[in-house]
């Protein structure tokens, strides 16, 4: 009898620790395409980034774009472009952007896109 519990308090044991290793099944990474849209001056550069994962920052897909010169100081919450193509910023004028014509009022390090979306880049005063 005794022999017979410790084999079933073994199978038991050795069941828990199965249950215990389960890991859970890795979800698909869902990705999408993003295309930007840079107005420099009377011009309109596009780029379409493919593979990007839903939630990226956008900062993040940007330094992924090689056929725009893009200059951006800092990173995460403090990250700014300071220049895309030749256009610098100033004191008065800056590059602003939307999603989806949607403007946007927070940071391109902080703002998370959704695949498939339209980000449009405008070089101005920032007023509508």
């Amino acid at each position: 009898m005794l022999t017979q519990l410790r084999s079933l308090a073994l199978v038991l044991i050795l069941i828990s620790l199965g249950a215990c290793d389960r890991r859970p099944a890795l979800r698909s990474e869902v990705t999408g395409n993003v295309t930007f849209e840079f107005n420099i001056g009377d011009d309109t550069k596009t780029v379409v980034v493919t593979d990007v994962s839903d939630g990226s920052t956008v900062e993040s897909i940007m330094q992924r774009i090689g056929d725009v010169p893009i200059v951006i100081r800092g990173n995460g919450s403090m990250a700014f472009v300071e220049q895309i193509g030749e256009q610098s910023t100033s004191q008065s004028e800056g590059w602003t952007y939307r999603v989806n014509a949607e403007r946007v009022n927070v940071g391109i390090g902080v703002y998370e896109l959704h695949p498939p979306a339209v980000v449009t880049w405008e070089f101005g005063s920032g007023e509508e």
